[in-house]
């Protein structure tokens, strides 16, 4: 049985309870849960075995320690010191990976990630998380875009803990874009649940008992948290807050704070200090109290993470005092009870609290609730998927290969652009028992041969991204035992390529849909029983995004240019909505003509386009109401924006936009072009201009449009779903698939 291996390090210390440490511990265990069989690379001498001793259960976690050469297994990673630098944790990675190799590499560290991003022995393993960057597209300066985009392009996945860091990362680093994947906070099962007792709250005999659990910094205001019990204790409230935690920094621009703050803890009246405990341990000990506190300077509120601590809290029912920011809101809603600002006197609001104890029963019950979805057992659900996609478990046919042969299934693709191609690349990548090499051709009809030659001499099977010069090469000169799959597009059935292909060597010819099937058919040498269907793929799972409030009202275009896409007939349509409604808009995700100069340099298209652009111009109608986006492949991140997405042109052989707005929860409109009506749904295809703007006035004027788009989205991904695709491409590696025309 081929099992999934992972290696997990962290630019965390496990001897300090802290966030990043509990992150660590928490994603070791959700991956042991998943089967996976996880090696923990520490980067410190333990001195400590609070949170290693939960992992120890687990059979397939190993936890290695470079600075013991206790395990057999491990001697060569021996290393002296206390902790290892970047350069010696890359080393280490390097050796382990080498050793073991790893189906993926979990990494946590703003200075690990880009040492790592320039190795070649992990290039493109990387599960790459990271929280030290930069929390806003304003703080985003170029030092920064350069080393995150080394790191993304060396990365597999990049990791992200909120939509709003995934939406950051991809709109400011291209190189993000179809990488970042949501890796949300996990709570652990919490051992107790809270029992708040609020019979005679704030007195003598049932303390107001507040808890806070991490690290001592100022940022995190721990100090003056140290001040609440002698505060409420002048407005006649009996407190005492338990400190947890054993991590005092040392700010340097704050001398003599640590000691301070060990004062506090030591000497304050009414606190408690526990120091270090188990992570189990300080949840059973939080139980006890009527109140977690998260009170954190403001200057924390531009985070676009959540804090694992307040989620603990929730998933026990501890009600929580916390800063009053956008994750917040999202999380818990405008109306959480115990939301505190800037200016907010912290003591009056528990002192409110005791007057009033329901206000503690309401925080508990939504806090409670919001959490739920953080639970070790919703992210193993949530990372089983996220594995399955990322890291799938090879078809039956690979497993037989690799079985048989004692080693990977080799696999080349061929091409010289694979914008359509680059998700079923990267599930051969992650799928155990396949190894997966490219052969970049520098145009579609030329080559230097060398590269070619070596691939060619390597490969099981040979994938040829368009029905180009590679194509005609490889079936040229491919062994018999070798496998050869082309994939033809539209272009090329303009081009003599199809035509000419020695159509004996290839085992299968894929086409994206059944008309394009057919016009291939009649131009190639390729036995009929070999010319085969597979759609384009559409990724639901990365394009269903919490779409903007306003996102009905924006209609989406994505590409605009050549004239054949018809923007003209998008423009007729917002003209004809925003004539009963003003608040629609039009907005295009496109290269400009000029920015394609195969477009430009047509007299007809130049013409057409400046006609085009002029007449928008002297619309009243249409002033202000048409935005221009960058093409980007930030697609996903766009569509958040769009309620609508168009697709006007004159001929596709597909048209991708369309099927990635159902995908997005947007309602696709289709103005009819050949072929269509075998591709989409008729509900969506409407047969002119007036119908199609009619279409989306109806909807949001009897607000369906929500209904219209789960109702798209369901559609697409049952079609065309990456996972079904996916796994057509995958038994074509090793199986031939039924013919388009049977």
């Amino acid at each position: 049985m081929i099992k999934r291996k992972i290696l997990l390090y962290g630019d965390v210390i496990m001897n300090i309870i802290d966030g990043s440490a509990v992150w660590a511990a928490s994603a070791a265990e959700v991956l042991a849960r998943c089967d996976v069989d996880v090696y923990f690379l520490l980067k410190a001498k333990p001195v400590t075995d609070r949170l290693l001793i939960p992992l120890n259960e687990f059979k397939n976690i190993t936890i290695i320690n470079p600075f013991t050469d206790a395990v057999s297994k491990f001697k060569s990673l021996f290393t002296r010191g206390e902790t290892l630098s970047v350069a010696s944790a890359v080393s280490l990675i390097e050796k382990l990976h080498k050793q073991e190799n790893f189906d993926a590499i979990l990494i946590r560290g703003g200075k690990l990630a880009p040492a790592l991003a320039k190795s070649d022995v992990v290039y493109g393993k990387l599960w790459t998380y990271l929280t030290d960057i930069p929390q806003s597209a304003a703080a985003m300066d170029l030092a920064s875009k350069k080393w995150l985009g080394e790191v993304a392009k060396a990365s597999h996945l990049m990791l992200c803990q909120t939509e709003y860091l995934r939406a950051l990362l991809e709109t400011t680093i291209p190189q993000t874009a179809g990488k970042c994947v949501i890796w949300s906070p996990i709570a652990a099962e919490p051992p107790e649940f809270a029992d708040l007792n609020l019979t005679n709250i704030g007195t003598p005999s049932n303390p107001l008992s507040l808890v806070y659990t991490g690290k001592f910094a100022p940022l995190w205001h721990t100090l003056e948290m140290t001040e609440l019990p002698a505060q409420l204790a002048k407005l006649g409230i009996t407190a005492k807050l338990n400190m947890i935690g054993d991590k005092i920094h040392q700010p340097k621009d704050q001398p003599g704070w640590s000691e301070q703050m060990r004062s506090a803890l030591e000497d304050s009246p009414g606190v408690v200090w526990h120091g270090g405990m188990s992570r189990s341990s300080a949840m059973r000990e939080s139980a006890k109290s009527h109140i977690g506190i998260s009170w954190r300077s403001v200057e924390l509120d531009t985070s676009l993470e959540l804090s694992t601590k307040v989620l603990e809290f929730g998933s026990m029912g501890l009600p929580v005092l916390l800063n009053r920011n956008f994750i917040h809101e999202d999380l818990l809603g405008k109306d959480y009870p115990l939301f505190v600002d800037a200016d907010s006197n912290i003591a009056q609001m528990l002192a409110n609290v005791v007057k009033d104890s329901s206000i503690l029963t309401k925080s508990a019950g939504a806090i409670s609730k919001a959490t739920a979805n953080y639970s070790m057992s919703s992210s193993v659900r949530r990372v089983s998927e996220l594995l399955n996609r990322h890291i799938p478990l090879p078809s039956a046919g690979i497993t037989t290969f690799v079985n048989s042969n004692s080693r990977p299934l080799r696999v080349v693709v061929a091409s010289h652009d694979l914008k359509f191609f680059t998700k079923i690349a990267a599930f051969w990548q992650g799928m155990p028992g396949v190894e997966l090499r490219f052969d970049h051709w520098p145009a579609i009809n030329r080559n230097e041969g060398r590269v070619s030659k070596a691939m060619l001499k390597w490969a099981d099977v040979i994938v040829c991204e368009w029905c180009g010069g590679n194509a005609l090469w490889y079936a040229k000169h491919k062994k018999s035992k070798q496998r050869l799959i082309v994939r033809l597009h539209r272009f090329e059935l303009s081009r003599p390529w199809p035509e000419t292909i020695n159509g004996s060597a290839v085992n299968q010819l894929v086409c994206v849909s059944k008309p394009y099937a057919d016009l291939t058919l009649a131009k190639t040498s390729v036995p009929k029983n070999r010319v085969v269907m597979v759609p384009n793929w559409v990724d639901v799972a990365d394009l269903n995004r919490p779409k903007f409030p306003d996102a009905q009202f924006n209609i989406g275009l994505i590409g605009a240019a050549p004239m054949r896409k018809r923007p003209d007939l998008a423009i007729e349509i917002l003209t004809e909505v925003r004539k009963v409604d003003p608040r629609f808009k039009l907005i295009v995700k496109s290269k400009l003509p000029w920015q394609m100069p195969w477009v430009w340099r047509d007299e007809a298209e130049r013409k057409a386009f400046r006609n085009l652009f002029e007449s928008i111009e002297r619309s009243e109608l249409l002033r202000g109401s048409i935005i221009f986006d960058d093409y980007g492949a930030d697609v996903a991140n766009w569509l958040r924006r769009v309620g609508w997405v168009l697709s006007t042109s004159d001929d596709e052989s597909f048209h991708l936009a369309p099927a990635e707005g159902a995908a997005s929860a947007a309602v696709p409109v289709i103005l009819p072009w050949p072929g269509s009506d075998q591709i989409y749904n008729f509900n969506w295809i409407k047969q002119d201009v007036k119908s199609a703007a009619q279409f989306i006035l109806d909807s949001v004027q009897s607000d369906l449009w929500a209904d219209l788009g789960k109702q798209a989205q369901e559609e697409i991904n049952n079609r065309y779903g990456l996972s079904h695709v996916t796994e057509q491409w995958t038994r074509l590696l090793t199986e031939d698939l039924g013919s388009a025309n049977s």
